[in-house]
């Protein structure tokens, strides 16, 4: 399976990767919202423009969701729990998965 990852202490996607292994992808970024409607969007100016922006507007587990640009991302092929457990004992810091995304948590966020 393919995982985006980062480093808290560089979230960008810059020349380095964030662990040995990692490779250069585009992925498309979803903006997710924890609301079952439009309509429960706090912001009247969102309420209006939801579906005027991004494509693929849907309702994924009870939320809204909509697809937006294209993004660099890094990104690791974990195939096994295995390789997973190897990634985390040779990154040296603890990790926050997400989804399908693995933080290297290497320095402080709010």
């Amino acid at each position: 399976m393919i995982f985006k990852i980062c480093r808290t202490s560089d979230p960008s996607v810059g020349d380095h990767p964030p662990v040995e292994g990692a490779f250069k992808t585009e992925r498309v970024q979803v903006d997710r919202r924890s609301v079952s409607s439009p309509d429960h969007l706090y912001n009247p100016t969102e309420r209006s423009t939801w579906y005027r922006v991004g494509t693929n507007h849907r309702v994924e587990n009870g939320c809204i969701a909509r697809d937006m640009e294209m993004m660099t991302i890094w990104a690791v092929e974990i195939p096994s729990l295995e390789a997973l457990l190897a990634l985390i004992q040779t990154c040296g810091h603890e990790i926050v998965m997400t989804g399908t995304t693995i933080e290297i948590y290497d320095d402080y966020r709010e």
